[in-house]
């Protein structure tokens, strides 16, 4: 599994601005947010959002499952990406490109 930082938007609105994620395979993932569990859990599941990964790269994705936690904050979903991850020719990201081990 190869771990990611991103932002999930949606349209040109932000959702959530710092995200640590994960690819179990090319083509799908899970999520993790400690900005609000609970607002999490309103994301709908019928249609997509973009995901902008901290190394340029840029994708539709579905979350397909959530997994929210009112007494943490933190919310866990997993996702399924919708085509292909596309890189952004002037791409210049504010997140860092390291992943916490």
């Amino acid at each position: 599994m190869k771990g990611f930082h991103a932002k999930l938007c949606d349209g040109d609105q932000v959702v959530f601005g710092r995200m640590a994620g994960y690819f179990a395979t090319e083509t799908s993932g899970g999520l993790e947010i400690h900005q609000g569990g609970i607002l999490a859990k309103d994301l709908a599941t019928d249609r997509p959002y973009r995901l902008l990964l901290e190394d340029g790269r840029t994708g539709e994705i579905r979350v397909t499952k959530v997994h929210a936690s009112n007494s943490a904050g933190i919310a866990r979903m997993e996702f399924q990406a919708v085509g292909e991850w596309v890189r952004e020719a002037s791409s210049h990201s504010p997140l860092p490109t390291a992943v916490p081990g």
